[in-house]
């Protein structure tokens, strides 16, 4: 059983929504186990695929013994693992305040059965977009994805059925653009697998179809990287209940640009390809634009819009590393994707807590005096705030150090600018936001009762923040230099793979 794991992680979930499903109409009590059974036991099989993972490098799994580029190749690396396991524990969280808060949520029995079948369906479809290798498979998991993620959006929101169609409908436009660029990049090369397209295009030099495919490819995490933005989703950022919300926003987001550096570097970086000035200027103007949300939510007096802007804003930081594009940037982007992954969830997570409902409205007033009243709940914001700064010993920190230090290795003063600019102003916001939490201001004070069960999943978040800053550089040597681009690392072989084996 263990020579099968990659198709065992996710053939569990997948197999343990229609039980879920299943059982929920005879018992919703061991719908509910059953859930948690099959997130618990998929999060096991990751865990036992580190062995192999740490000693022997990447694991590749041919589905039915086909060879690719003509058979689908699963490919477990140590980074996909680790960002699964992350995955699952939010998948974990996140059924737990569906289940055991669904009152608070005003959720009906029969739909916790239904949400737990589907978040399994999600949760399978994402880990398949982390392992799998070949492009069209890739289109097919993330119309799963989104098709799960709108049903859940459903289930758990009331009076939503047309903003959930609005939601699939503009979900839909981006995979759709997956596949013509994939079908663009198979008219070029003749394989839908991902590592033979990066080999074909090396080959025959094709660098305007590698841009071509490359605008493309971009243009279909459009509608990923603007969730939640308040600007084009409000009606559904404030019917859907938090704790979904930071589920969709951290994960089903930073997969998509997990996908995104995938597909930029190891799939169109074919060796000795320029890019045109025009668009080198366009990557520039959208990691501007992504920084201009962090002025957005500190403006913002609603608790959940400025959150929503802020899960926003973080991906320009990613943004700077893809422009630059060197070992010290993209060691930086894993590292961030992974911090922000946990403080995005957490804050969502935390709008649903502190305010004790799943929609309305959520005034950061109400924030006044948390520290007194409840310290720990307070931290816990605190060390959410201040890893979106760069501020140690945070996972945050290290994301932003590395990214800085590769732009001073290119010598790009104009990214340091935008960058520095941001921290600082990030750096004032979270001092203005601390002040609020422990001010000892009597009016519009913080009063809330926060039982401990709801809070602890918080708790587990700020830690594991705080753990990922504290061993950056177990985590940096063991998950993320060996999913850099083999250009990067201290591998002797070369840049460039063709059918699966490596070739000058």
């Amino acid at each position: 059983m263990r020579e099968h794991l990659p198709i065992l992680i996710l053939a569990v979930p997948l197999a343990g929504s229609g039980l879920t499903l299943l059982v929920g109409f005879f018992s919703y009590r061991l719908s509910r186990w059953i859930t948690y059974g099959a997130l618990i036991l998929t999060f096991l099989l990751v865990w036992n695929s580190f062995p192999k993972l740490l000693s022997e490098g990447p694991w590749h799994y041919s589905l039915g013994g086909w060879a690719p580029p003509w058979g689908i190749e699963l490919l477990v690396t140590p980074f996909s693992a680790f960002l699964a396991l992350v995955l699952l524990s939010l998948a974990l969280i996140t059924f737990y305040y569906l289940g055991h808060f669904g009152l608070i949520a005003g959720l009906l029995k029969s739909r916790e059965s239904l949400g737990g079948s589907l978040l399994l369906v999600l949760v399978s479809s994402l880990l398949a977009q982390l392992f799998v290798r070949d492009g069209f498979t890739l289109y097919l998991f993330l119309e799963m994805s989104l098709v799960a993620a709108v049903g859940l959006h459903l289930c758990v929101a009331r009076n939503i059925w047309l903003d959930g169609f609005y939601f699939l409908l503009g979900g839909s436009l981006g995979p759709s653009l997956l596949l013509a660029g994939f079908f663009f990049l198979y008219a070029s090369t003749g394989t839908t697998h991902l590592d033979d397209i990066l080999a074909q295009l090396f080959i025959a030099k094709n660098f305007s179809m590698a841009i071509t495919a490359g605008i493309l490819l971009t243009a279909t995490w459009g509608w990923h990287f603007f969730f939640p933005s308040p600007i084009f989703f409000t009606r559904l950022l404030n019917q859907t209940p938090p704790f979904i919300l930071g589920f969709f926003s951290s994960i089903l987001v930073r997969v998509a640009a997990y996908l995104f550096f995938i597909l930029l570097f190891f799939v169109l970086n074919v060796p000795g390809m320029s890019q045109p000035f025009w668009l080198t200027a366009l990557e520039y103007l959208l990691a501007v634009f992504f920084f201009i949300d962090f002025i957005y939510a500190a403006k913002q007096k609603d608790f959940l819009n400025s959150v929503a802007y802020l899960s926003v804003a973080q991906l320009g930081f990613l943004f700077v590393g893809f422009i630059l594009g060197n070992k010290s940037a993209l060691t930086g982007v894993l590292m961030e994707l992974l911090s922000q992954t946990l403080v995005v969830a957490g804050l969502f997570i935390a709008v649903g807590v502190l305010s004790l409902k799943p929609t309305g409205a959520h005034p950061i007033s109400k924030l006044a005096g948390l520290g007194r009243h409840d310290f720990s709940a307070a931290l816990v914001l605190v060390i959410f705030a201040f890893s979106i700064v760069g501020f140690p010993p945070t996972g945050g920190f290290f994301g932003k150090f590395y990214i800085v230090q590769g732009i001073l290795e290119k010598h790009d003063w104009v990214l340091l600018i935008a960058v520095g600019a941001t921290i600082v102003f990030n750096l004032v916001t979270a001092a203005r936001f601390t002040w609020l939490l422990f001010e000892h201001r009597k009016a519009s004070s913080f009063h809330a009762s926060i039982p401990f069960s709801a809070k602890a999943p918080l708790l587990v978040l700020a830690l594991t923040v705080l753990l990922l800053g504290v061993f950056n550089q177990e985590v940096v040597h063991n998950f993320i230099e060996p999913a850099l681009p083999k250009a990067f690392t201290n591998l002797p072989v070369p840049n460039v793979p063709f059918l699966g084996k490596q070739v000058e």
